[in-house]
């Protein structure tokens, strides 16, 4: 079987989903070459590697790294409510506009609300050349490295300055790492740690009293891709699983709490409400069901989630303000949404497009027609087959002036 029909039926997705690369390790002293497949479709395992060569030599077993899952909505868009259904045990939720349910094959025992960052995914992941040595790199969530871009942002200096307080090329050193990669480094069935790189120096939507940070969200265990949340008593919290009704009840608190905190945010600072940079103090909060899965060795079983479902519980002016109507804002967000389809070579349709606005289908329906219009400024007319439905027509997306914009610096 070719390397890319076995990337494709490791990560479950379609061999077209599957797209080559060779990149440069930014953190090797002489920038060894890395070549494998990288998964361009949105899911659990969106961004995933399935490396076969280093520095042009042949593994004699191709490496995997799972990359950053998709963050997915675990309530009904219309009435943001977690629901249960009859009959089924807490380890299924239904979730998004399409109200899929998702299952586990392991009973969920905890459930972890975490404050979502507001920034670049970073994710440092261990890989191994021909003879076997260790190896760190990093990649952003679509792409099989890290770079800087005037397109999208520094990605690569800022990263190196979170890590060594100075923007050096400057490679890992496993026998005296940066202190945020000594326990992924130690732990050997540890293979990657995702980081959410934010601050002032890389500006969205939450204004931070930091310039930079790498921000540690989760680990990921190697062959099964187990999730395992980084847990500190600042950012976090846990709790028991008692029903759905509980879970409902904490995760819509904790919309209400958002929402107020950005409220008093912007009166203070005698804001209106806009979704725009420096009009927020929170977006939100990470969720994870908690499952125990047995570990390797039989000790203590290990606290994951099992499935890779991670949701996105966000306050009502996050989820809302911005589609109030079709303006200014909302045209620099569909850029900014091209953008970023270009940047992981995502094909281009009505169903990508909207993913990445991140907006409901009553959102989308209302302004439809100004959305698809204005994309097609960007992308061309072509680009888009605004008469299909369930076949939707998709295009590689063009680098044309249009959408050649760099990322706007605070």
């Amino acid at each position: 079987m070719k390397y890319k029909e076995e990337a494709a039926y490791h990560f479950q997705c379609e061999p077209k989903s599957m797209k080559p690369f060779d990149v440069c390790d930014p953190f090797h002293p002489q920038h060894q070459l890395i070549s494998g497949f990288i998964v361009k479709k949105d899911g659990p395992f969106g961004g995933s590697l399935y490396i076969t060569h280093v520095n042009c030599q042949q593994l004699k077993t191709p490496q995997v790294v799972f990359g950053t899952p998709k963050l997915l909505y675990p309530y009904r868009k219309e009435s943001f409510k977690i629901k249960e259904k009859t009959g089924q045990h807490p380890g299924k939720l239904e979730y998004s506009e399409n109200i899929i349910v998702t299952k586990t094959n392991h009973p969920i025992k905890q459930f972890i609300l975490a404050n979502k960052w507001n920034g670049t995914n970073i994710l440092f992941f261990k890989y191994f050349d021909a003879n076997g040595k260790l190896f760190i790199s990093a990649k952003t969530k679509g792409t099989p490295s890290i770079s800087d871009s005037p397109q999208y942002g520094d990605f690569l200096g800022l990263t190196r300055e979170a890590l060594f307080g100075v923007n050096l090329d400057i490679p890992i050193d496993l026998n005296n790492p940066p202190d945020c990669l000594i326990d992924f480094i130690k732990r050997e069935e540890v293979q990657s740690i995702c980081f959410e790189l934010c601050g002032k120096k890389e500006p969205h939507l939450v204004l931070y009293n930091f310039d930079i940070c790498l921000k540690p969200l989760f680990l990921q265990h190697f062959t099964t891709g187990y999730i395992e949340p980084i847990v500190n008593k600042e950012d976090t919290e846990v709790y028991n699983l008692e029903n759905m009704e509980q879970l409902t009840a904490i995760c819509e608190n904790r919309q209400i709490v958002d929402y107020e905190k950005n409220e008093k945010y912007r009166k203070e600072k005698n804001l209106s409400i806009r979704y725009e940079y420096e009009h927020f103090t929170t977006e939100g909060a990470v969720l994870y069901l908690i499952s125990e899965v047995p570990s390797k060795d039989q000790q203590e079983p290990i606290c994951c989630v099992s499935n890779r479902k991670l949701y996105k519980i966000k306050p009502k002016d996050i989820e809302e303000v911005h589609w109030e109507v079709f303006g200014e804002k909302q045209k620099s967000l569909i850029e900014i949404a091209i953008k970023k389809l270009k940047e992981r070579e995502k094909e281009f349709s009505k169903q990508s497009l909207r993913e990445e606005l991140d907006i409901g289908p009553k959102e989308f329906s209302k302004y439809e027609e100004d959305i698809i219009t204005y994309a097609q400024t960007l992308v061309g007319s072509s680009a888009f087959n605004r008469k299909s439905n369930k076949n939707l027509g998709t295009k590689k997306l063009p680098l044309t002036k249009a959408n050649k914009g760099g990322k706007k610096k605070k």
